[in-house]
């Protein structure tokens, strides 16, 4: 024990176990979250999708993936699945597929 301006001071008890928990939390805090979008938000990205797709005009989509947001430039197509996805095709003809739940914006 520590004495400092008359009060007393504990030195910190902490078994392995808590110490391995602590840092995974800490660990965890410093991971970017995905920004939500709100009601609006996702209704304007919804109808640029259609509007994009339908005109097949190059659009900048930015995405979130791998803690991050991605920012991709292409032509919009409608890509099979179970999940409702777009496919993107850049100018090298490159096609890579998002899942729409992970769209934030688009240019």
């Amino acid at each position: 024990m520590q004495q400092y301006r008359g009060m007393i001071k504990w030195t910190q008890l902490a078994i392995p176990e808590h110490m391995d928990m602590i840092r995974r939390e800490r660990t965890m805090r410093s991971i970017p979250q995905k920004p939500e979008l709100d009601q609006q938000a996702l209704e304007e990205l919804h109808y640029a999708l259609q509007e994009k797709m339908n005109d097949q005009e190059e659009a900048t989509i930015h995405y979130w993936e791998n803690n991050a947001i991605q920012t991709i430039k292409g032509r919009i197509q409608p890509a099979p699945g179970v999940k409702p996805a777009i496919k993107v095709v850049d100018k090298a003809g490159t096609k890579t597929k998002i899942e729409i739940s992970l769209l934030l914006k688009m240019n």
